[in-house]
């Protein structure tokens, strides 16, 4: 559960049962395969989209900003961006983690 499919050529980009029983060549079925991952502490669930963590050089970064804004002159206009796009953050399917993670 360390590695993707894609690390072992397949398309998808999260683990399932059938595809557990494929890569690895097991011959069981593959709700022999869940009730496995069930009793190993792995669950079916959606993970939590979490906020990424502050980018390290930010106070430089917003203090150069700050700078070329007051030294600006009078006949210029400042206009700001938003970088988000909401199209962006693509949809988060379940997929088998660990209970609690």
């Amino acid at each position: 559960m360390e590695r993707t499919p894609r690390d072992f050529g397949l398309v998808r980009w999260r683990w399932t049962c059938a595809g557990l029983t494929l890569e690895r060549g097991i011959t069981v079925s593959a709700e022999t395969v869940r009730r496995y991952l069930h009793r190993a502490g792995f669950v079916w669930r959606r993970p939590r989209p979490v906020l990424a963590r502050s980018h390290p050089a930010k106070e430089e970064k917003l203090a150069h900003l700050r700078g070329l804004v007051a030294s600006l002159p009078p006949d210029e206009t400042v206009v700001f961006e938003d970088e988000v796009e909401l199209h962006l953050c693509p949809k988060i399917g379940a997929c088998w983690m660990r209970r609690g993670q």
